[in-house]
């Protein structure tokens, strides 16, 4: 591996860990302003796969306590998912 993948590596955590913080800050701010009581995101990716989606899950459910539904863009694209995700929401 060269010097050169290595900091380009580096770089791309840095700027995961950077957005990553972006996302949940603006949860935190969304939470303190008015109490939420359920949080519903939108995330991209496929199952497995998503880039946000165990961040948001993990920061909802330990930090402010609060129930999500991550729904992935990726199922969400499919009518008879989408009719399902909103069902199982509402219940």
């Amino acid at each position: 591996i060269s010097r050169s993948n290595v900091r380009n590596q580096k770089q791309s955590k840095l700027k995961e860990k950077q957005s990553g913080q972006k996302r949940t800050d603006a949860i935190q701010s969304a939470n303190e302003e008015e109490k939420l009581e359920f949080v519903i995101i939108l995330a991209p990716g496929r199952k497995g796969a998503s880039p946000i989606y165990d961040e948001v899950k993990l920061f909802c459910t330990n930090t402010i306590n609060v129930p999500t539904q991550v729904v992935l863009t990726e199922t969400i694209s499919r009518a008879k998912s989408l009719r399902n995700i909103l069902k199982n929401i509402m219940i």
